[in-house]
């Protein structure tokens, strides 16, 4: 009985345990195709991880903040897959036309799914004169930009 208690329901539980965390946990699919989206790509690792996923043929929209930047971004992508989009996290309409560009190249893509979304916009300096105002700045792409 002894031996019962000491070993064999210990390792009763942890086979349990074990199968309830396995029928427990969710089974998400690996998409190798689809659209991604990642904001702050005019630059740095946002260009390099839009180039790279591009290469790995994957859409990619890499947000940039203007114009001006989305124009130097498709002179220097080597690659059909990037679409540049014009997109300030802090600016909702900017957000809803990246969304509407989004829907309609996938749309014509063969409705490929939006597969991931990669928020790397952010600022780690303002130009602003205020501390209270570089602060906002900060706030308004590091933290709002994210869950707008």
């Amino acid at each position: 009985m002894k031996f019962l208690i000491a070993v064999a329901f210990p390792i009763i539980i942890a086979i349990g345990f074990q199968l309830a965390i396995w029928s427990a946990a969710k089974q998400y699919p690996v998409h190798n195709e689809g659209g991604i989206l990642i904001t702050g790509a005019s630059s740095g690792i946002g260009k390099h991880a839009a180039e790279y996923l591009a290469e790995k043929g994957y859409m990619v929209f890499a947000g940039v903040r203007s114009e001006k930047k989305a124009d130097i971004l498709k002179s220097e992508v080597k690659t059909g897959n990037i679409v540049p989009v014009v997109l300030d996290v802090t600016i909702p309409e900017t957000i809803m036309s990246t969304k509407a560009k989004i829907q309609n190249v996938l749309a014509e893509k063969g409705n490929l799914p939006l597969i991931a979304l990669v928020n790397n916009a952010g600022v780690s300096r303002s130009k602003k004169d205020n501390i209270v105002d570089r602060t906002r700045d900060i706030f308004e792409v590091n933290v709002f930009g994210v869950l707008s």
